[in-house]
Order: structure tokens, then sequence, then C-alpha cells
């Protein structure tokens, strides 16, 4: 910068004034290159930082916009300064945007405050997708503390509102089934109880034999039948009505200005979508009662449990029926994927009620018989089944895996009110005379009887026709002869000698 000087008459002022001048000029060249390296700095930071920094004047016109923008919107820095703010905001955003700044610029103007309330819009980009961000912005002012534009930073919190959301949407819902959850359910509820809802109508839902399927097929089977019938549940109700998962098998509809009719026919189209999305595999069911609030007077809770009581009472009459088409469907499973036929259960049966006759067992113990005949091995249909078809010798391994089939045949049987009499049967038919049988090592008369008399009757069968294990089947003099040497051991020695007179008599 060029100054000129004019020296005063005094000979040291001359000196003085020319030294003050000096200085001036010094620190003035100073300031403007702290200035400059500020600015420069400022400009580096600008211009490499992912965030967006920009000014506007007070009309939002477009001053400066750091190169980041070109990347987070899709415009170059040239196309910038042409836009205006609702180019890149979508309307509901760019409202509240220009509601916020008048908001924030009149108190600006009068209590002096410098900056806008942290906020998040969703933006929009040049090829029109759209993405959230949060915006930080600060009003300027000149000399005269006038305000004059503002400067900001927006940073894209794309990644943060997605996990915001996956956060508010499983508070909300089902981990399992997608379903809304219960917290979710009671929300709506309060929402929803009111006059200008009703009728108000309820459906209780349970999942019928979940326990046993878990048990006969695991819990990955169980869990895809709770997913199947909770689309199904979706499928048949509206868009408006609450579907929910209430706990384990349970699920609760809410289903607002819906009268008694309307949800009897929307459990029919319920019951008969289960129906035909059913396998052989599996039964698809669900037991379901049905409540609704019509007057502001019914208290809510009660005519819930009311809901949950018909759905008990419906369940009891259907337990039967649905236990026995799940057993039927149990023991095709087990026909089809291992030696088991229904042959063998035939010719078991008609054994066991000899000798079970044989010895004087009452009427109720033969009727158990005929069932443990046929479900003694329903175990297996959990068994690998290169364990369970393996021809050669089982491992150590194999065989712990191979030896659990009795107590998962406990388990399912045991979920059955209609079958848990022969729960423990099943449990102990591989219970040895001598006590060095498994699961629990029982010994002589501490193993049911029919337990007994199914281990021997079995035996024989096995011997006689053969398994992928045996090399071949043997004769009847050679299966009595094996049944008698292992009498005392794994046999009951007084059972083997009734069986063989039986044989004998044939």
């Amino acid at each position: 910068m060029l100054v000129q000087c004019y020296p005063v008459n005094n000979k040291d002022g001359v000196v003085i004034s020319t030294l003050n001048i000096m200085l001036e000029i010094t620190n003035y060249k100073k300031i403007e290159e702290a200035l400059k390296e500020s600015e420069k700095k400022y400009r580096l930071i600008a211009e490499n930082v992912t965030d967006v920094i920009f000014r506007q004047d007070m009309n939002l016109n477009i001053i400066y916009v750091s190169p980041s923008a070109a990347h987070l919107f899709g415009y170059s820095i040239k196309e910038a300064p042409k836009l205006k703010t609702k180019d890149f905001m979508t309307p509901d955003s760019f409202k509240r945007a220009i509601d916020s700044f008048q908001k924030e610029a009149a108190l600006a103007k009068e209590k002096k405050n410098t900056d806008i309330p942290l906020m998040e819009y969703e933006y929009v980009r040049k090829d029109g997708s759209t993405f959230w961000g949060e915006l930080k912005v600060t009003f300027l002012r000149d000399s005269k503390d006038c305000l004059v534009g503002v400067q900001g930073i927006l940073r894209d919190i794309s990644d943060r509102k997605k996990v915001e959301e996956k956060l508010k949407y499983m508070s909300f819902h089902d981990s399992l089934t997608g379903l809304y959850n219960r917290a979710y359910f009671e929300e709506e509820l309060k929402r929803l109880d009111t006059k200008r809802q009703f009728p108000l109508s309820f459906i209780m839902g349970d999942v019928n034999s979940l326990k046993l399927i878990n048990d006969a097929f695991g819990y990955i089977e169980g869990d895809l039948l709770l997913c199947k019938c909770s689309r199904i549940l979706e499928e048949c109700c509206r868009k408006e009505d609450i579907v929910a998962r209430w706990g384990g098998d349970e699920f609760l509809i809410l289903l607002p200005k819906t009268t008694e009719e309307n949800v009897a026919r929307l459990i029919n189209r319920i019951i008969k979508k289960c129906r035909n999305e059913s396998t052989k595999k599996i039964p698809l069911s669900i037991s379901l009662g049905v409540s609704t609030k019509n007057n502001p007077d019914q208290d809510t809770s009660a005519i819930m449990k009311q809901a949950g009581d018909n759905m008990v009472n419906r369940k009891l009459l259907e337990s039967r029926n649905i236990s026995s088409s799940i057993i039927q469907s149990l023991e095709r499973t087990l026909w089809e994927k291992s030696h088991e036929t229904q042959d063998h259960a035939e010719r078991l049966k008609k054994m066991a009620l000899k000798l079970g006759k044989a010895i004087n067992f009452p009427q109720n113990k033969l009727d158990e018989l005929l069932l443990l005949s046929s479900l003694h091995d329903i175990g297996k249909i959990a068994i690998p089944d290169e364990i369970l078809l393996k021809k050669d010798k089982l491992t150590k391994k194999e065989w712990r895996v191979m030896k659990r089939h009795s107590e998962i045949g406990y388990n399912i049987v045991g979920s059955s009110p209609q079958l848990a009499h022969i729960a423990y049967a099943i449990l102990y038919h591989h219970e040895w005379w001598n006590g060095s049988g498994y699961p629990q090592g029982l010994k002589g008369k501490n193993i049911p009887a029919i337990s007994r008399i199914l281990a021997i009757v079995d035996a024989y069968d096995v011997m006689r026709t053969g398994r992928p294990y045996k090399e071949r089947a043997v004769t009847k003099k050679e299966a009595i002869e094996e049944l008698r040497k292992s009498s005392g051991t794994q046999f009951d020695p007084n059972l083997v000698k009734i069986f063989v007179k039986i044989l004998n008599r044939r």
C-alpha cells in the first residue's frame, strides 16, 4: 500500500509523526494478512468438510455455498446461487423452515439473539431423491447491529434417521412377526376408545398346539407358523384395524366401527384361510374369541377379558379335533421320513393287545397300549435323516442324538391333553429291566408295565422285519431265542415267557 507522509516543522515532531504512520501501516498490513490467512483457513475448511457451509441474505438468496453441496445435492457451485431455498426442500419442510425463520428473525430484532434452534428437515436432490439434514443457522449483523443475513451448516443425517426409524419401528413392532406389539396396541386403544369409534370390537386369537409343534419340529418351524398366522390375520383385516402380537402364541385385534355381525364374517374368513394354508405336515389352526364394546359405560378391560374367555372356551371345544389332526400329521411325517410304517404300528398293536390281555390288563390300559404302539417313536421326527436312516453303525455322538427321541416324544405327547397320560410310557420304553437303559436308568417294575410290553413286541417285530442298520430279518425261532437271551437284562423275564407262549400258539 502506498502512503504519502507530510513532515511537520518541528524536527523531533517529523520523526515522531513518521514513526507513527509507519507503525499504523505495519499494523494494518498485519491485520490484512491475518484476515487473508483467516479467510484462507475458513475457505480451506469450508471446501474440504462433508457438511455444507453457506451464507444467505435476509431474502434467503444464496451468497456462498461450499463445494460439498455439489456432492450432497447434485448441483454445481455455479447452479446453486441461481436456486431458491424451496428448490432444495420438500414442501412440508420448506413451510416449516420459513415459519421458523420468520419467527426467529422477529425475535432476533427484539432480543438481539443470533441463533436459530437446531432443526431437522427433509431435502431434495437434483435427481429428485430425498435425504434428511440437520440445520444449524446463525443470524449475521452489520456494524449498526441490523440483520443482514444468515450463515449455517447443513449436515446429512440420513444414516442416523434410519437408525432412529429402526429403533422406533422396533419399539412398536414385534421382532418376530412384524405385527404391532402390546405397547403400541395399548397406546392405540387409548386413542380409539371413544364414542366416535363405537362399536369397538376385539378378537383374541391363540395358535393351537404351538408347543407340540415346537417340540416335534423345532422352534424354527414354530416361529414360521407364528409368522404365517400373522400374515393371514393382516390379510383378512382392514388397514385401520390394529393387529398385534399380544405375547407368546396369542394375538389381539382391535376393530374400530365394527359390529358383531361384521366380526363374525371376519372370523369365518380367517378360519377359511387358515384351512387353505394348512399343510399335511403342520396343520394351521387358531382359536378365536370375540367381544364388542357398544357404549362408553362398558369397561374396556372387562370387554377384552371377555374376548380372552371366549377364546379359551372355543379352544376347549376344538382341542380334541386339533390335537387329533396334529398327531395324525406327526404320524404321517414319521412314516415318510423313517423306516417306521403304518404296518409296523398295526402289528405292534395286535401283539401288544394280546400280551396285555394275557396279563389281565384293564380296558383303559389296553387303550393306552394301542396309543403307545402308534406313538412310541414319535420323537424320531426330530432326529436328522442322516442319523435316522444311516445303514452303518452309529457313532457315539450320533447315538447320543438318537437316544433323545424318547424325551422328544415325551414332550410332544405331553403337549396334548388327550395324550399326556402315555407321555411317561413313551419316555421309558427304552429302559432296561436291569437298569442299564435310557434316559433315566429305571430298573425292574419301576418301568411302567405298558413300556415293558412295548419294548418286547417292538424288539420282536424289528428282528422279524429288519431295519436299515440290520443286515437281514431273522426267523421266528431266532427272534424268540434273542428275546430269551435278553430276558432278565433288557426285558421283563415274566413278560417274555408269556409272550413266547403267545407266539408259539400261532
